[in-house]
């Protein structure tokens, strides 16, 4: 005759089996109780954040601006962020880019502010910024490598006061598209101004400009 095998559990079998299983509701109370912690759990879980609930305006910069700690670097990793706040920001901004002597070549992330419903506004805290154009691009984790032996170039910069500073007139652009996804994005700069205006952009996000 054939040797029988002896049937053995799992490993994961053996473990399931001996965990406690959850009591279950046994009167109509329990079960109300129950089903009412659940609708609870569901209300808490779909209601929006405290960030999409707030609204999203601009705000002219002032040079309290400057005063800022550096926006934060790492907000856009946040898929909740990026819904609830950068997507916003990057429908909203080129509204705001103006036109004729009010034009602004850029905006960032502290000309936005999030305004809860008691009226308190705080600037949005993300590393972002918004050049203006036709199309624009709103860009995240924007960063600047200057090409080595590219010539300086007078760049005229303005953040309510005005600065010539000398940079170097041609480098590579580093971001994330907000646009196109969050697609990452490392090109050069198309004109000594991008290339001012990008440096520029870097040190007002990182709070190091003047």
């Amino acid at each position: 005759m054939p040797a029988r095998r002896s049937k053995k559990k799992s490993c994961w079998s053996a473990l399931f089996s001996s965990l406690p299983t959850a009591p279950l509701p046994r009167t109509d109370v329990q079960w109300l109780l129950f089903a009412l912690a659940l609708t609870l759990a569901t209300c808490v879980a779909l209601s929006p954040s405290a960030n999409l609930r707030a609204d999203l305006v601009f705000a002219v910069p002032t040079r309290a601006d400057l005063l800022l700690p550096a926006r934060n670097p790492s907000a856009h990793l946040d898929r909740g962020y990026r819904r609830d706040v950068l997507d916003r920001l990057a429908a909203l901004a080129p509204l705001h880019c103006g036109e004729g002597g009010e034009a602004r070549s850029a905006l960032f992330a502290q000309n936005f502010l999030l305004r809860d419903a008691a009226g308190e506004e705080s600037p949005v805290d993300a590393s972002v910024v918004h050049f203006c154009g036709n199309p624009g691009e709103t860009m995240v984790a924007l960063s600047f490598e200057p090409l080595p032996g590219a010539s300086e170039v007078t760049c005229a910069e303005e953040y309510v006061d005005f600065v010539e500073k000398a940079r170097p007139s041609q480098g590579f652009l580093s971001y994330a598209l907000v646009e196109d996804g969050y697609r990452r994005v490392r090109r050069a700069a198309r004109n000594p101004g991008e290339a001012c205006l990008a440096q520029h952009a870097v040190e007002i996000l990182e709070a190091t400009w003047q």
